[in-house]
């Protein structure tokens, strides 16, 4: 779970559209 977690944290730190990352992540 972390190991798939990190590189989504990673892209909403990165991301410009914080809510579509987040979305996608769930």
């Amino acid at each position: 779970m972390l190991g798939q977690a990190k590189p989504y944290f990673t892209l909403i730190l990165q991301s410009e559209n914080r809510a579509e990352v987040e979305k996608a992540a769930q």
